[in-house]
């Protein structure tokens, strides 16, 4: 669940002023919600061959699988100004999976 907050938060590094209105922060949150599920958002496949394992919630076993498998997807999602969220659908475990991400 993404509030109001975490949507609009990045919109400070496209701000003219020192301030938003409420409508130019509507907008801005309309735009995100329009441009969540925007193709430049799903990556295939979801873990690249070079990138390397990162030890965390997302253990060796699903990590392999994903990695291995070319047409896994990989869909990623911005929360507040620079926390990148990565979620895959993972067969093995047959749910979706949080990836290592990067950012704040």
């Amino acid at each position: 669940m993404l509030g109001a907050a975490d949507l609009e938060a990045s919109m400070v590094y496209e701000m003219k002023t020192n301030s938003a209105t409420p409508a130019e922060r509507e907008a801005f949150i309309r735009k995100r919600m329009d441009e969540f599920f925007a193709d430049k958002n799903f990556r295939t496949p979801a873990l690249g061959a070079r990138e390397a394992y990162q030890p965390g919630p997302l253990d060796r076993a699903t990590w392999n699988e994903l990695q291995q498998q070319p047409q896994s997807i990989r869909f990623q999602y911005l929360v507040g100004k620079e926390d990148v969220r990565r979620v895959a659908w993972s067969p093995l475990k047959q749910q979706v999976v949080h990836l290592p991400g990067f950012g704040g």
